[in-house]
């Protein structure tokens, strides 16, 4: 990129999410941002990856540490050397089966039509996806890469109980969020252009009879829902089925599950799965590296609501919330309805629950029940209103998603934004990024690139340069010197010094059945407690082909953890556990097929400490992933790193819909929105606009579609008056034929309808003000 811009407002390092965000925020207020990347895709650390890909990051992990950065040359005596960090460790990657022999080439036969494109000859059996070319990338890597699952189901309305594990879009700023309104579809916007990333995929509009092509269509036994009709009050949905608890058995031997699994498919005439099968099927495979999931009134909603971003994105309701519960995972009763339904609470340890439900959603209002308590154990406070053991669990484990240990008044704060969260788009307060949580910064990316952003990818950093008073001047960069008054590194940058112990321990696994029979193919979300032997507390999520994230009968399941010893310790008594519970799964106490482990993955990614000293002025560091379930700290962070860099302007506005923008480089003074009627603008002192080359700001742009009247006082144009002004249908009667091109009168492209005669026969007095345009 030799003809690349050298001075920017705001440079970039890291397509992470808080670099994401950070970086549309800057642009979306004019500034100009550079956004670089070492990595050869987006999202960093947030990285989705096929599984060639992550093998293939897996490889570089572990064969590779940061190579340190040669010190500058004397004759630049004003720059600090820069160097990244290796940040994951103890990377274990272990195959469960065989290798099976090697698969036919995926390469099809092209087929050469007379006057037609080449195409592709037809899928073969294990590839059921449309037939592409083998260069086509399908996986979800950068933004608007094709991708080779269909949008999910359509949307629900606000506060309806959708159907468990549902795709919707997020509704726009317009939509009140308490209101029971359709959420609309995403939309497609322009692409960006020059540098930036290439666009997400166009979302086609979803209708209530949408659904998922064969192969994503979840294998749920339960009958299908019927429709609410239109206007009534949605109907509250029964929960799941649980199962009643079987009698404990006997851990079993992978070895012994392997030959169960190999002997049932011999049986049944399914091939069994082997690692070039897998291979073959790398595309469909969308494996996150940092696996989130957003509350539904969280602060990563509200704000991609907000700021107009969610029509990049599709979400998918998480289906159902388990807690482990007398060797059994059981559903969580979170909502009213859940409740009142569910078998593995009394009557009376029901009513103790709602009662502190309704207490947790605006305890606010009733301080003596908990100031004695704000800084005690959580556990101490649900003691004190005579909770049960069973209650107690769900609670803290299930709900508040916190330890027994946790302070109260953040443990009430933590449920309170759970109730909260409830029934908006779901029976569950969660979303699930389709295709996964490193889609969430691409979002942000095309953001920022829409308004002029610059991004490069495999770029890195030397050094950084700093003035005479100290300040960061620029950076150096594949040799070539940009200059910035603003710098925000990645995690990976942040000089060594503190305690690189903290941290997290991840897990990746690939099975060959859900966790839990009765839910499917949904999204699940468990949060395991810890127990002697077993460190926690572990959030684990498990995602299959609805949600786009593996082939047709496989599943992803992810563990997370604080790291305390390495990831293979931390989480392999989790893993486990898992085995146990899913085999108690069974019908009738039966005992179920074992959990068959096809793959999996371990490794653990530090956190730096914070580096001796402080970073030159107008330099900032971000952090990484965490722990958390959600996204609230990485937006938090993102918003106090741009008001400190730019105090003084406000943190991603609103950026207009497509229909919203007017086109300023139109031959004549009038322009037309959007379809819309004509208006008309008002021109500075010098003649200009004033709106530059970007996108008009929020509260800055002029009359867009329904904001203001036209200019002159004209109204819309007068019946009759308004084909032949559009040039779309027949003239009117008694006027001649338009000539062929003929633009809209508001065009300027000549005298409007008045000059070609007398009005049509019952068209009525001209519209006020269709005299010669200005």
């Amino acid at each position: 990129m030799e003809d690349m811009p050298t001075d920017y407002d705001a440079i970039v390092v890291g397509t992470g999410l808080v670099e994401s965000i950070y970086a549309a925020a800057a642009a979306r207020v004019g500034k100009t941002v550079l956004h670089i990347d070492r990595n050869d895709h987006y999202s960093g650390q947030w990285a989705v990856l096929s599984l060639s890909g992550l093998l293939e990051w897996a490889e570089r992990q572990e064969a590779a540490d940061a190579t340190p950065v040669a010190s500058p040359p004397d004759t630049e005596p004003d720059t600090v050397p820069l160097r990244a960090r290796q940040l994951v460790h103890e990377l274990v990657l272990r195959w469960h089966i065989e290798e099976g022999e090697p698969e036919a080439s995926s390469e099809l036969p092209k087929i050469c039509l007379p006057g037609r494109p080449v195409q592709t000859a037809a899928a073969t059996p294990d590839d059921t996806s449309t037939a592409v070319s083998e260069d086509q990338s399908m996986s979800r890597v950068g933004p608007g890469t094709v991708q080779d699952e269909a949008p999910g189901p359509a949307p629900q309305m606000e506060g309806q109980d959708a159907t468990p594990g549902q795709s919707a879009s997020l509704p726009t700023e317009s939509a009140s969020l308490h209101a029971e309104s359709a959420l609309p579809t995403a939309e497609s916007a322009s692409p960006p252009t020059g540098s930036a990333p290439p666009p997400s995929e166009t979302v086609a509009p979803l209708t209530e009879s949408a659904s998922l092509p064969a192969e994503s269509a979840p294998p749920s036994t339960e009958p299908a829902p019927s429709p609410t009709e239109p206007g009534l009050p949605p109907t509250e949905s029964a929960p799941p089925p649980t199962e009643s608890a079987p009698p404990p058995t006997q851990p079993v031997s992978v070895a012994a599950e392997q030959s169960a699994s190999l002997a049932k498919e011999s049986a049944s005439g399914e091939a069994p799965w082997t690692i070039n099968r897998m291979k073959k099927l790398s595309r469909r495979f969308n494996i996150d590296l940092a696996p989130k999931v957003l509350y539904s009134r969280g602060t990563l909603v509200e704000l991609l609501i907000s700021s107009n971003i969610a029509r990049y994105a599709e979400f998918r309701s998480v289906g159902q919330l388990l807690t482990p519960l007398l060797g059994q995972l059981q559903p969580v009763p979170s909502s009213r309805a859940d409740v009142f339904t569910t078998r593995h609470v009394s009557v009376v340890e029901k009513r103790l629950l709602m009662k502190l439900l309704s207490f947790c959603l605006d305890f606010e209002k009733y301080p003596d029940e908990y100031k004695a308590f704000e800084q005690k154990p959580f556990s101490d406070f649900l003691r004190s209103r005579r909770l049960t053991d069973t209650l107690t669990h769900h609670v803290i484990h299930a709900i508040a998603m916190v330890t027994p240990q946790t302070p109260t008044l953040q443990a009430l704060l933590s449920t309170q934004k759970f109730l909260r969260s409830l029934g908006r788009y779901g029976n569950t307060p969660f979303l699930w990024p389709m295709y996964g949580s490193g889609e969430l910064p691409q979002c942000f990316c095309r953001m920022c690139a829409v308004f002029g952003g610059v991004y490069h990818l495999s770029r890195g950093l030397d050094a950084l340069t700093v003035d005479a008073t100290g300040a960061v001047s620029g950076v150096l960069s594949q040799g070539q010197r940009l200059t910035c008054r603003r710098l925000l590194l990645e995690e990976a940058y942040r000089p060594a010094g503190g305690d690189d112990a903290a941290g997290l321990s991840r897990a990746v696994l690939i099975t060959d059945r859900s966790l839990h029979r009765a839910a499917g193919d949904q999204v699940l979300l468990i949060r395991l407690p810890a127990e002697e032997g077993s460190p926690g507390p572990v959030t684990v999520l498990q995602v299959g082909t609805a949600a786009s994230a593996a082939p047709a009968s496989l599943y992803l399941v992810h563990l997370t953890c604080e790291r305390r010893e390495s990831a293979e310790r931390d989480l392999t008594p989790a893993v486990e556990r898992l085995r146990r519970l899913a085999a108690a799964d069974g019908d009738d106490g039966a005992e179920a097929a074992p959990l068959r482990v096809l793959a999996s993955l371990f490794f653990s990614r530090r956190r730096p400490g914070a580096g001796a000293g402080s970073p030159p002025a107008g330099v900032a560091f971000c952090s990484g992933p965490d722990e958390h379930v959600g996204f609230d700290a990485a937006v938090r962070e993102a918003r106090e790193l741009f008001s400190a860099h730019f105090p003084d302007e406000p943190f991603l506005p609103r950026a207009p819909d497509p229909e919203e923008i007017i086109f300023f480089d139109e031959p004549a003074e009038s322009v037309v929105t959007g379809g819309a009627r004509p208006t008309e603008t008002s021109a500075g002192a010098d003649g200009s606009t004033g709106q530059g080359d970007s996108p008009p700001a929020q509260g800055d742009r002029p009359a867009t579609q329904g904001d203001s009247p036209p200019a002159q006082g004209d109204g819309p144009p007068a019946r009759g008056d308004s084909p032949a002004a559009q040039g779309d249908g027949p003239p009117a009667q008694g006027d001649g034929p338009p000539a062929r091109g003929d633009s809209p009168a508001a065009q300027g492209d000549g005298p409007p309808a008045q000059g070609d005669g007398p009005p049509a026969q019952g068209d009525g007095p001209p519209a006020q003000g269709d005299g010669p345009p200005a």
